[in-house]
């Protein structure tokens, strides 16, 4: 899988919206009349030491990772995005 980073400019405006159970709705409108919605949900909690997030757009792209507390500083994340696949790791704040 190839990924190419798109050098253009943009100009956009935007209007974001805070659903209920916290859910993020995001419209947004280009110069060239694309319009475009995102929808994300930001540290679903499943239990008490993990969370999720999790990330769709009309662009036909979506993104989740899901977090796993360790310790108060130390966490393992794995995720998943459309254009750079899975992953995962250590988190140390």
């Amino acid at each position: 899988m190839e990924y190419r980073i798109d050098s253009r400019t943009v100009a956009t405006i935007s209007e974001e919206y805070l659903l209920p159970i916290f859910i993020r709705a995001d419209l947004r409108l280009e110069h060239a009349g694309r319009l475009r919605l995102q929808i994300g949900r930001s540290n679903l909690d499943f239990t008490s030491c993990s969370r999720l997030n999790a990330l769709w757009s009309t662009d036909k792209e979506y993104g989740t990772n899901f977090n796993s507390f360790v310790t108060k500083g130390h966490s393992f994340i794995a995720g998943y995005d459309t254009h750079f696949g899975c992953g995962g790791g250590i988190a140390i704040t």
